[in-house]
């Protein structure tokens, strides 16, 4: 994983040693990673930067030209007032004229490191959406940061407690909320977060927070699709006019093709390459058949690549070493990375390109728990029917302390609409907790670009009312009026992507895996389970469904059900969560799983 690694011994004292660092530059080397270290004339810091030469190959880190002032950048900026042949270099003169301010208007998905040596102080800052990992640890007078969780670990000879809020976020989400990670006091840099070490102190500030303006601004939709569809442009534009082989990854939806229809515009002549994935290529009104349209209309280069179901056992494990457990995501990539790799290799491309929600709800929400299930970090007493399996007094304690956090979270939003507080969560949570997590995953490939979260397109969402970004209203009013060819190429009302419900009541190969998994290997996660219940679960989930008086009459109690924000989640989502966790707990913890409100440990 590219980033940086070190760490700085915070009185300013020489560091005990440097082994540890050293050990993991040699681990990144193996994996074909460029490894740039750096250590203060007094050694109370040692960083390294992480890369694989693309972007920004020039070596690191650049230097002020009287030496106060080094600096180390990871990932890419498109700033037109910025040398992009020269980002390092660049970024580091602006900062000379503007101090800290520059930080809130660089526009891009980057990490940087600062540093002062004569002053003993360090920086480390991150974008917008935290696209590029550093996550932390302190031990006394030592922080040490990383871009995995892993080196981290290393660290310590007591072992680690498991963070049990973070429990609860994963298994009722899939994702992380607040900079946590599974380990109690390991955490992430957050969206717009820096982390400054200086004169004996630690201090985290933000240079920036998503909020929605207490003024909206409430023009005529007509003027504001004319001043969406020119930042979207602009957008496009920064990120595409380098021309660097790209492919852009197609759906059925309208972020991704409208991503293709501005390209399009913009580059009439140029050979674009368009990519989807999925099960089933051909199945009727698929987001793959939608996509296909889509590349024959505009004329781009397109490949459909095939998810082999069959192949998830094989990568599952490899998949939740790569993620570190932080992404539920198993299932849309059953064969891990293969599939980044076989796309860069095979059409010679070093950048994916892709839409990512911005542009608002995608329902009409009238209630707090409503909005934490569709906005996707429901808790686990909005889920009263999911993971049924869990020892009862371990469920409650997780349930409470996810309620606990959402109440508080929602507390702490300045906005009376719902629509508001949903969106702006799912923008300060589901991104860096989940969208980030697995833009970093394929970056272990591929690079990646994601258009639409240029700062000034947030800058311009955060002025919309809500009724605007109800069902997307004035994003997708824009796209048709401005593409008009939407209006035939259609949109997709079925995803090809493998139903994994429907696979594990059929796939004997499956439900051995999964029993494998969570009832034959033993660690310290069983302790959580309620056995007899786990095994009437994983019964329930691999019978046959039969259309019936009864199902359907199942079907109709869960409509009511979510009628009253009671909701639950899909089988296979509960059962590859905790087949994740338990997996993770045998890669990362040794099989230990102790809580850190006193769980127990592996018997």
């Amino acid at each position: 994983m590219a980033g940086f690694l070190g760490f700085i011994q915070i009185d300013g004292a020489p560091l005990p040693e440097i082994e540890y660092r050293t050990g993991w530059e040699a681990a990144y080397r193996e994996r074909g990673y460029f490894v740039e270290p750096y250590l203060s004339p007094n050694r109370d810091l040692c960083i390294s930067h992480l890369h694989r030469s693309f972007p920004n190959p020039r070596l690191q880190p650049v230097a002020s030209a009287d030496g106060r002032f080094l600096l180390f950048l990871d990932g890419e900026l498109f700033n037109e007032d910025l040398d992009l042949t020269d980002q390092p270099g660049s970024v580091l003169q602006a900062y000379l004229r503007e101090g800290e301010a520059l930080f809130s208007r660089l526009n891009g998905f980057f990490a940087l490191a600062l540093i002062e040596p004569e002053k003993h102080r360090l920086q480390l800052v991150t974008d917008r959406t935290a696209s590029v990992p550093i996550f932390y640890l302190r031990r006394g007078n030592l922080l040490a940061f990383s871009p995995e969780i892993q080196p981290l670990l290393s660290l310590d000879n007591s072992p680690p407690k498991i963070n049990p809020t973070a429990l609860s976020n994963f298994l009722s989400s899939g994702s992380i909320l607040e900079g946590k990670s599974l380990i109690g006091d390991i955490e992430i840099l957050r969206p717009g977060q820096v982390l400054t070490v200086s004169g004996s102190q630690v201090r985290m500030d933000f240079y920036w927070q998503f909020f929605y303006a207490e003024k909206r601004d409430e023009r005529d939709s007509r003027d504001l699709q004319e001043d969406l569809y020119q930042l979207m442009l602009r957008a496009v534009e920064r990120q595409t006019k380098d021309n660097l082989p790209a492919a852009v990854t197609l759906s059925g939806g309208y972020d991704s093709r409208s991503i293709l229809g501005c390209m399009r515009r913009l580059y009439p002549e140029r050979d674009i390459r368009t990519v989807t994935w999925g099960e089933d290529q051909f199945l009727a009104d698929s987001d793959a058949v939608v996509a296909e349209r889509t590349a024959r209309h505009y004329g781009t280069k397109h490949i459909f690549y095939t998810l082999r179901a069959a192949a998830l056992p094989t990568h599952f494990r490899e998949f939740v070493r790569e993620t570190e457990g932080r992404v539920d995501a198993a299932g849309n990539y059953p064969e891990s990375l293969h599939i980044f790799k076989r796309i860069r290799d095979e059409l010679g491309v070093q950048i994916l390109i892709r839409g990512n929600e911005l542009f608002g709800a995608r329902s009409k929400v009238t209630r707090d728990r409503q909005a934490w299930f569709t906005g996707f970090i429901p808790d686990l007493t909005t889920l009263p029917y999911s993971y049924s399996c869990l020892r009862p007094e371990i469920r409650r304690v997780l349930a409470d302390l996810g309620c606990q956090q959402m109440q508080r979270l929602y507390r702490e939003l300045p906005y009376d609409d719902p629509i508001d507080r949903k969106d702006h969560l799912f923008i300060a949570q589901r991104w860096p907790g989940y969208q980030s997590p697995l833009t970093q995953l394929k970056q272990r490939v591929i690079q990646e670009r994601n258009p639409y979260l240029d700062n000034d397109l947030m800058d311009f969402v955060s002025r919309l009312p809500a009724r605007y970004r109800t069902w997307k209203n004035l994003y997708v009013a824009t796209v048709q009026q401005k593409m008009p060819e939407f209006r035939h190429l259609g949109a997709s009302s079925v995803i090809s992507l493998i139903d994994w419900d429907a696979r594990l009541r059929k796939d004997r190969a499956l439900q051995s895996f999964v029993q494998e998994i969570l009832l034959e290997r033993k660690n310290g996660f069983d302790s959580l389970m309620d056995r007899p219940r786990l095994v009437e679960f994983l019964e329930q989930a691999f019978k046959p469904k039969k259309t019936n008086r009864r199902s359907l009459g199942q079907r109709a109690q869960r409509r009511w059900r979510r009628r009253l924000d009671r909701f639950e989640l899909e089988a296979s989502l509960e059962i590859f969560r905790l087949m994740i966790v338990k997996i993770w707990a045998d890669e990362f913890m040794k099989g230990e799983f102790p809580l850190e409100s006193g769980g127990s440990r592996r018997r």
